[in-house]
């Protein structure tokens, strides 16, 4: 719940390293603490390079954080606000000279749509992409890389194929070794 979309383009022969920008000045705080290989940019990923979003922060839980109050106040009121200044992630990815990602991870509240449209994908090919997608987005994401000839792998597709013999497991088991692979390379 960062709003923090990261790119990683990790190098053969050494440990992960990336680039990230949460625009939730909270959760950014410790990233240099618990991430030091990775940049940061304190930003909102959106559709412009121009502008802020107000970011609304959920009071029992500062490390939530949406654009969109109605999605924030799940988590509880929310007491915060912050005004992020706006960047496409084209424009971060050319400021750090990033010309090609291994893993983009983007989970940013409902936000991804926007921050999509901005995104020239066949320029940059990632080669993993992990997007979160609520249910509000996730008919849009769908077409989105449909549309791009992706091949999209739901949480169900991991689990039938990794799971199809096997019983028992949690149903959080797929997401848990999702986070475990987003914490590896980040």
């Amino acid at each position: 719940r960062s709003c923090a979309p990261r790119w990683t383009r990790i190098p053969a022969k050494s440990a992960a390293a990336g680039a990230s920008a949460p625009a939730n000045p909270a959760v950014a705080a410790d990233y240099p603490r618990l991430r030091p290989r990775t940049r940061f940019v304190l930003a909102f990923v959106a559709d412009r390079d121009q502008g802020v979003t107000t970011l609304h922060v959920a009071r029992a839980s500062p490390g939530s954080a949406s654009s969109q109050p109605g999605f924030t106040s799940q988590w509880g009121p929310f007491d915060q606000t912050h005004d992020v200044p706006n960047r496409t992630l084209n424009a971060l990815l050319a400021e750090h000279a990033v010309e090609r990602i291994d893993f983009l991870s983007m989970d940013i509240e409902l936000s991804e749509p926007s921050a999509l449209r901005a995104f020239d994908i066949d320029r940059y090919r990632p080669r993993l992409v992990c997007v979160e997608a609520h249910d509000p987005t996730r008919q849009w994401l769908l077409e989105y890389f449909a549309r791009r000839e992706r091949q999209l792998v739901t949480r169900t597709d991991i689990w039938n194929h990794v799971y199809e013999n096997y019983g028992g497991a949690g149903s959080n088991v797929v997401d848990v070794y999702v986070g475990y692979l987003r914490k590896k390379l980040h």
